[in-house]
């Protein structure tokens, strides 16, 4: 592979790109390199703490994680890659299963992933030790649909003072995108507890504004494979022995099923009330 500032002077013409753009280039490839570093220690400090780490990885997942990681500045982000990575050392050669997550990470934005953290922690701590299998949609219609406070969501995602005055722009984009990459099921919203109760059809007393979710397969294979588990995703994530806290992210208490909240009174049919 050429080295950056020579293949930044072919698209530019030779002279161009050795006498004006090499101190760029050269700075952007010492970045790579950095964001590349910081990939592999997440990857080996999951190796470290007793994952999997049988058998060599499929070039097509180096590939990809390079692809990826090389241009990864977000620590969460990188800690997601740097987990799938370990996960995928099954100890089978042709086991190149991770690459689809690998080029997920790659779609996601910054908030979309910091988003699916927040959103399947804070579940995982909710279901840890349940017997329900996420495997069938049954059971994730019944057991999976939750309810997390619209602040609890915005204090872990740490928004600046700029982030914080569009932050109805970044919520929609996280959401729409999540869903259209199938990180949640169909069927979400973020909305005040009155419209809420008209969107899920319950009684439910939600406490204050809020976001509705269904979790999704691919959204547990992901949380579950960016922390080295990748053989029985979903047996890991119901595990109340693993660890999936990440420092510096704190998600306060309020997440909660939806069929775990209490229910409103029903209302007197003459009165209404």
């Amino acid at each position: 592979m050429p080295d950056l500032p020579d293949l930044f002077g072919a698209f530019t013409g030779g002279w161009l790109g050795k006498e004006i753009l090499a101190p760029t280039t050269k700075a952007v490839g010492e970045q790579m390199r950095d964001n590349l570093a910081n990939v592999a220690r997440h990857w080996a400090r999951l190796l470290r703490g007793g994952r999997p780490a049988d058998g060599a990885i499929p070039l097509k997942l180096v590939k990809a994680a390079y692809d990826v990681g090389a241009v990864c500045e977000d620590e969460l982000s990188a800690s997601y890659i740097g987990g799938v990575l370990a996960s995928s050392q099954s100890g089978i050669d042709r086991d190149d299963r991770a690459a689809n997550l690998l080029a997920l990470l790659g779609r996601l934005s910054i908030y979309q992933i910091r988003t699916h953290y927040i959103f399947y922690a804070a579940a995982q701590q909710v279901l840890a030790n349940t017997e329900t299998d996420l495997r069938y949609k049954f059971e994730r219609v019944v057991n999976a649909q939750f309810y997390l406070p619209g602040r609890v969501w915005r204090d872990a995602m740490e928004m600046t003072k700029g982030e914080s005055e569009q932050w109805k722009a970044i919520r929609t984009h996280v959401m729409h995108g999540m869903r259209r990459e199938h990180l949640i099921e169909q069927g979400y919203t973020y909305a005040s507890p009155t419209v809420l109760r008209r969107f899920t059809s319950t009684r439910a007393d939600f406490p204050e504004p809020g976001f509705f979710f269904t979790l999704s397969p691919l959204g547990i294979e992901l949380f579950s494979s960016a922390h080295g588990f990748y053989i029985d995703p979903f047996e890991s994530f119901l595990s109340p022995s693993i660890e999936f806290a990440h420092d510096g992210i704190a998600i306060k208490a309020g997440c909660a099923t939806v069929s775990s909240l209490p229910l409103l009174p029903e209302e007197d049919p003459q009165t209404g009330q």
